[in-house]
């Protein structure tokens, strides 16, 4: 990871890592990164005037395919479902399960927009809008809840983004006569 053309740094881990997402904000001051794996935590590196830290985010769920950082909301996909941590209130909002624990497919995530989580799994999608909780004792809190959610029967997703007001999914089929399958919905 390079903050500048002038400067570089390298990061070795002992261990397998799958996927890595940058801070939004990463410049040379405040340099942040989360990264996974298999039988790997999700952990936190970053590196500022004090030096280097790492902290555990979480773990113990098993391997970590995906991970998609937006603004302060960290996403990421492991084995049994999808969760997102808030890193202002520093604290897990949301656990969405996985639609059907018996497939291991690799998930497909991507932020349509600060509040907007898109998640492709397997053969469903499932959108997720991230709402405040009103309260008025204390804190505002974070949960998610889920929007929509529908099946692309018969293909397995292997990318999602969204397209305007409308979805670009990748998929493919695992029939040996059929095609990739590039389907587009509101």
């Amino acid at each position: 990871l390079s903050s500048s053309s002038a400067a570089s740094d390298v990061y070795k881990r002992q261990v397998s890592i799958l996927s890595v997402a940058l801070d939004p904000h990463f410049n040379t001051k405040k340099q942040q990164f989360v990264y996974g794996g298999k039988g790997v935590q999700l952990t936190l590196s970053s590196k500022g005037w004090f030096g280097n830290n790492k902290t555990v985010l979480h773990g113990g769920e098993g391997a970590i395919y995906a991970i998609e950082w937006l603004g302060f909301l960290i996403a990421w996909a492991n084995t049994i479902g999808v969760k997102i941590y808030d890193c202002q209130s520093q604290e897990r909002i949301t656990f969405i399960d996985h639609p059907d624990s018996k497939h291991s497919a690799r998930c497909a995530l991507c932020w349509a927009n600060e509040t907007r989580l898109i998640i492709g799994w397997d053969d469903y999608v499932k959108i997720g809008h991230v709402m405040t909780r009103e309260s008025s004792d204390g804190p505002h809190s974070k949960y998610v809840q889920i929007v929509s959610m529908f099946g692309a029967d018969g293909y397995t997703i292997s990318g999602i983004a969204p397209f305007g007001n409308d979805l670009v999914i990748l998929a493919h089929s695992d029939a040996e006569d059929d095609d990739c399958l590039l389907y587009t919905s509101d």
